[in-house]
């Protein structure tokens, strides 16, 4: 499991471990600035498209039902509309992976409902959207991404036509059984004037999606 520079995508797990660094003093200020960055009022000054919320974790049972509410925000002058698509999130190689629905057995996304199927969202307004999933047995996998994909072309530079899409990122929790291992802890810029990075290499052998924190004391 690796943590992201920020795609700002949750740590998360499936059958194969994956390896995750932790850098205190730098990784909470950098997580401070996302979150500045991702706030609809921090973006509210100019055109974008925020979809709230970002990440979603379910604690779930196999054959459990879970229905979750986005809301997809249009903050430029233009009218969107946009489809909705499930897809199953696999790591594959050390890499986070988008499967389409239903290719795997035990395919989370292929279960999703979204009420509606298809959004039109008017300049600086919001819409919501329920999508509803049902935890198969024994899934595949333990995250699903919701993408809204837009049909509204943009003009981009050199009037080449271009389309945009958002998700969010949901993961399921289905036991307790959590397993993850450190490799130590390792100190740089101890030096007098230099920024101190305490740093950890943590991996997730496990099946469950892991959140990895840390503070200094």
């Amino acid at each position: 499991m690796k943590t992201a520079k920020k795609n700002l995508q949750p740590h998360l797990s499936d059958s194969s471990p994956r390896t995750a660094r932790r850098r205190s003093a730098s990784l909470i200020a950098a997580f401070s600035s996302l979150l500045l960055v991702c706030s609809p009022y921090a973006i509210a000054s100019s055109p974008s498209l925020a979809l709230s919320p970002a990440v979603i974790m379910v604690n779930a049972q196999a054959g459990q039902s879970t229905a979750q509410k986005l809301t997809i925000s249009n903050l430029t002058p233009t009218e969107f509309e946009f489809t909705l698509e499930a897809m199953d999130v696999v790591v594959r190689e050390d890499k986070r992976v988008f499967v389409p629905a239903g290719e795997m057995p035990g395919s989370i996304a292929r279960t999703a409902v979204f009420s509606p199927p298809t959004v039109s969202v008017a300049a600086g307004s919001s819409s919501t959207v329920t999508v509803t999933l049902t935890i198969p047995e024994p899934p595949a996998n333990r995250a699903i991404v919701a993408i809204f994909h837009s049909k509204t072309v943009m003009q981009g530079r050199g009037g080449v036509g271009m389309t945009a899409s958002v998700g969010t990122l949901l993961t399921f929790t289905l036991t307790k059984e959590f397993k993850i291992e450190s490799s130590g802890i390792h100190i740089d810029g101890a030096s007098e004037g230099d920024e101190l990075v305490i740093s950890e290499w943590i991996t997730n052998s496990g099946a469950e999606p892991v959140v990895v924190q840390g503070v200094v004391a």
